[in-house]
């Protein structure tokens, strides 16, 4: 997958956290124990964005549409023979000439993965599945195509 177009990552919230529910850095998980990374859901997340953007041609080197939203929901419901992951982002593009919102859509990935997994590996693919959802919506694309 390329595409071309700019566009600057921004700040994403990660909603369990702010209600409450859940902490920043965790994901959540329906067995005994807690999925924990090193930094927050959403620094990750946005970091992960960049990445992702980078790797298929996107410029992110600044000028572009602001890239940004809230992750609703990011769970493993790893009770059983296997782990159904679901990841839930609405997704925010700020107009790059600061005139509103020129897209906003809401892409929700569940994918299935065996128990015993590398969770650093399945995390990351779980989070690109996500955000290429996002890149193969036409919308989005015409939102940060060069004009």
């Amino acid at each position: 997958m390329s595409l071309h177009g700019s566009e600057t990552v921004g700040n994403f919230v990660y909603v369990p956290a702010q209600q409450g529910k859940l902490k920043d850095n965790q994901i959540q998980n329906t067995a005994i124990g807690s999925i924990l990374l090193d930094t927050t859901i959403a620094k990750f997340f946005a970091q992960s964005l960049l990445l992702e953007s980078r790797f298929v041609g996107i410029d992110i080197n600044g000028g572009g549409p602001s890239v940004h939203g809230q992750i609703n929901q990011f769970l493993a419901d790893d009770l059983g023979y296997h782990v159904d992951w679901v990841l839930d982002v609405t997704y925010i593009v700020d107009s790059a000439n600061g005139s509103g919102q020129c897209y906003q859509s809401e892409k929700v990935l569940k994918t299935r993965t065996a128990k015993f997994f590398n969770v650093n590996g399945v995390i990351d693919q779980v989070i690109r599945l996500n955000i290429e959802k996002l890149f193969k919506d036409p919308a989005f694309v015409a939102c940060i195509k060069p004009h």
